[in-house]
């Protein structure tokens, strides 16, 4: 029984019950193992040809990098750990490979192939936006993972990836594997020295193959966008790897050389002086649907246009209210004014206030003159008995 095989059975980390073996890597061996805390199943490869501790630190250090990878169409890393001084890293369970497919199927139809291909240019610019490079696109390298509708495309992180800032050149020899990856695919065989094109592919794919394949500035794609972006009208209708991958690198601001200077507006060292910020708008659907845009002046203009109107606007509201408020109108219309005092009223000067208008009631003469007492005169004497009127004789 051989080293490999006695590790069928063992739990890893007190977490990870190995099974079968699913490949071996240039690091150790991948097994299929069961999340006895997730209960589900993964694949856990142990790095056992590794032997260098400065290596084996190295070796997990990339893939905790690549932990911060976890797009759709990414092989994702689970965890990353050691077990008796062997390092292992934890991923999504996948034993189907495009080269098994390949192998399977023959040449696959050019529509799906160039889908594929976006589904694997999209996982690798999440990548660039985080400054790590694959650095061995291959077939045997992305899976097909089984999907609700469709198998998922997804590519795997090996020890060739490097996970420091990914420089011009990682780049350009990631696109140009992504290149050759979609060449096999459509022609079963991979691109030769000095061949142009295939005669199986249409002229512009041809020329977009040997393009990623150049890797030179001059006449090589500056970045995965770029290559989307040509490889886009081959894909089925409405894939929308193109404008997810275009997203993904503005959010994380590669701009500079991701498309050709025609295509894309930019600032001049004299209006960065002036603070004058460029708008990333050459990273929309409209873009990829080749629309002209207006020059950068003109729609800042706009821009400014609109605030000044808003502001305005506001403006007027505020200045509005102050005087509804002012005049007394605002909280009668809103009915939180006060009631008037008694005694008061209000005229067409303005309102009278109660200490005009109150009424003295010891002072002021009454309005019936019954009720006014003669000056000078006193209580009314008793009626006398000859003023009494006659007694009733009773007959």
């Amino acid at each position: 029984m051989t080293q490999q095989e006695e590790r069928i059975g063992e739990i890893v980390n007190d977490r990870y019950h190995l099974g079968r073996e699913l490949a071996r890597t240039e690091v150790g061996v991948v097994f299929e193992a069961k999340d006895v805390e997730l209960k589900r199943s993964v694949a856990v490869e142990v790095a056992s040809s590794i032997e260098e501790p400065k290596a084996r630190r190295k070796w997990m250090r990339d893939a905790m990098i690549a932990q911060q990878l976890v797009g759709e169409h990414v092989l994702r890393v689970r965890d990353v750990g050691e077990s008796r001084g062997i390092p292992f890293v934890v991923r999504e369970i996948a034993t189907r490979t495009l080269a098994e497919e390949l192998e399977d199927r023959g040449v696959i139809p050019i529509p799906e192939a160039v889908g594929w291909t976006l589904d694997a240019c999209e996982a690798i610019a999440e990548a660039h936006a985080h400054g790590i490079a694959h650095g061995d696109v291959r077939v045997e390298n992305i899976y097909l993972v089984p999907g609700t509708a469709a198998p998922i495309v997804k590519v795997a992180w090996t020890s060739a990836a490097k996970a420091e800032r990914a420089a011009r050149e990682d780049v350009a020899r990631d696109v140009a594997g992504l290149g050759a990856m979609l060449h096999v695919l459509a022609t079963g065989r991979a691109s030769d020295d000095g061949e142009d094109h295939a005669p199986t592919l249409p002229d512009g794919l041809a020329h977009a193959v040997a393009r990623a394949l150049a890797q030179a500035p001059e006449g090589g794609f500056h970045s995965i966008a770029e290559l989307a972006r040509t490889l886009a009208p081959y894909s089925p209708p409405g894939h929308p790897a193109p404008r997810n991958i275009a997203r993904i690198l503005s959010r994380a601001g590669i701009v500079s050389g991701a498309v050709p200077p025609a295509d894309l507006p930019r600032t001049t060292a004299e209006q960065r002086g002036h603070g004058r910020r460029v708008r990333r708008t050459s990273f929309t659907d409209e873009w990829f649907g080749r629309t002209s845009y207006a020059p950068h002046g003109e729609t800042n203009r706009h821009g400014r246009a609109l605030a000044l109107v808003s502001f305005a606007l506001l403006a007027a509201v505020v200045m509005g209210t102050w005087l509804l408020w002012d005049r007394g109108m605002l909280p009668r219309w809103t009915r939180s004014e006060p009631a008037e005092p008694v005694g008061t009223t209000e005229l067409t000067s303005g309102p009278w206030s109660a200490e005009e208008n109150a009424v003295d009631l010891s002072n002021a003469a009454a309005t019936d003159p019954s009720l006014n007492p003669v000056p000078g005169a006193t209580e009314p004497p008793a009626p006398r008995e000859e003023d009494a009127p006659p007694a009733d004789p009773g007959y």
